[in-house]
């Protein structure tokens, strides 16, 4: 997860329906964030992660993830993804929006994020009047 909640998040891990046993996932010195200890993944802890590990491995378990940032500056959202998994999380975006991220999960500013000096902040909401329902997956482009 992107290195731009460190220390400001709070970041956990639960199978679903198992709420009770969420763990917090922890940032490393690289900003990536790693859960350990995480209910039915303890023994694979231990593999050595070479490519038989990963060939051999049992059948994943559905976790939800959930991002909170506490200062309140990106959006909190949860998702859920079959773990383990290798590498860093690629994330997918809808319809190819944006074409393609780079390693990692996108974070959204929050509306109640203050702006630094000497930027600007635009806010719009999208509606699709003949539906009368926000506009999904709208794209605005302010030049």
């Amino acid at each position: 997860m992107s290195g731009a909640l460190v220390g400001m998040a709070s970041t956990s891990a639960y199978i679903v329906g198992k709420i009770r046993e969420s763990v917090r996932a922890i940032a490393n010195r690289k900003g990536v964030y790693v859960l350990h200890h995480a209910p039915s993944l303890q023994r694979l802890e231990q593999g050595e992660g070479n490519r038989e590990f990963w060939d051999k491995l049992p059948p994943r378990k559905k976790f939800v993830i959930e991002v909170n940032d506490e200062r309140r500056r990106f959006q909190p959202f949860q998702f859920t993804e079959q773990l383990p998994i290798e590498g860093i999380y690629k994330w997918i975006g809808a319809a190819g929006s944006p074409p393609e991220y780079p390693a990692g999960i996108p974070l959204y500013s929050s509306p109640v994020r203050s702006v630094p000096s000497g930027m600007a902040v635009v806010r719009a909401d999208s509606w699709d009047a003949s539906q009368d329902s926000p506009a999904a997956w709208a794209v605005i482009e302010v030049l």
